[in-house]
This record gives structure tokens, sequence and C-alpha cells, in this order.
């Protein structure tokens, strides 16, 4: 496991183990142990009616995303924060979706990058996490920056991009936090 500290939160990335059992039983088993190794002790994470994760014996608000081969878990002691991680080899996959999840002035910024893609839907991703709005129904409505700074907003909500690009030999990462 890796861990490493970003303004304001912690965040851990390791890897999901191929089980027996459902890949959605491997995502879980390797968050959970994750979120034990941080604590120090087994800690069962629970989820509120739309999907969002918390713990109700720890006094931290956490994120969780998962891709492929990878888990990646974030804490704080404040609420406001979203993490999403992509494996780099979605590239091809989201430029056939782009358009359905970026508006026009996006889909030509972020299509010109090399990396864009996966850098404008995991802080879509991240963004949505972090705004706390369940009622998202179209990431079209997240506007992000289209520029090397700028923030992203969503309805009345201000975020700020925390960090957003690949980690060392691991998945592409965005983590996003509502506006201070």
């Amino acid at each position: 496991m890796i861990r490493f500290e970003l303004d304001g939160c912690s965040v851990a990335l390791g890897g999901i183990a191929a089980t027996g059992g459902s890949r959605r039983d491997a995502e879980r088993t390797a968050i959970a142990g994750m979120l034990a190794e941080v604590a120090g002790r087994p800690v069962t994470i629970l989820h509120r009616p739309d999907g969002s994760p918390y713990t109700d014996t720890l006094p931290v608000h956490i994120s969780i995303s998962h891709s492929g081969a990878w888990g990646a878990l974030l804490w704080s002691s404040s609420p406001g924060f979203g993490i999403d991680i992509e494996e780099t080899d979605r590239i091809g996959q989201l430029g056939r979706v782009a358009p359905r999840f970026l508006n026009p002035d996006e889909l030509k910024y972020y299509s010109a990058q090399p990396a864009g893609l996966l850098r404008a839907w995991t802080l879509k991703e991240a963004t949505f996490k972090a705004a706390g709005l369940p009622d998202v129904a179209d990431l079209r409505e997240i506007k992000l920056p289209c520029g090397d700074h700028g923030e992203i907003t969503l309805r009345d909500r201000r975020l700020e991009i925390v960090f957003s690009g690949p980690t060392d030999g691991g998945p592409y990462m965005s983590v996003v936090r509502q506006a201070r």
C-alpha cells in the first residue's frame, strides 16, 4: 500500500488481488484492508442511501474509488472531498463516450491533451463525490476549467482540484474538494 498526504486529506493506493469470489467482493476486501491498516484495526464501511461510504467508528470522512487492479481510499477530518482513479488503458474507451460526459468546450480542450480524457473523467467523478449531490444524472452539469487553473462548478457549488495526474506506477488519480 502506498500512502501520501495531500492538502487537507490523506490517500492510500493499493492493489486489488484476484480472488475466487466476485470482482466486487475483491474490491470491498481490498478497501477494507486499507482502512484497517490506516486505522490500526478492522473498521466496517457502511453506505448511505445515495451510495456514499462512511464509517461510524472513526472520526473521519472517506471517499473510495477502484479501477481494475487498483483501489484508492481517501480520508479527512473535513467533509467535502472526493477521489477517483482510472487505469491508463481506458483512454480509448473514454474517447468513444466523451461527448456523453463533456460539454463541447471541455471536449475540445481535454481531448487535445495527452491523458486529457482520463483527467476530465476522474475530475468529474471526484467532483460528483465531493459535491455530495446525489441527483446529478448528467456529468455535463459539472463544469471543468479549460485551462491550467480555475474552479470546477456544479450548480451552486464551487470545487477545487487538490491533485490530478498519474501516480508512480499506478492509476491516474484526481482528488477534488469543496472550495473553502
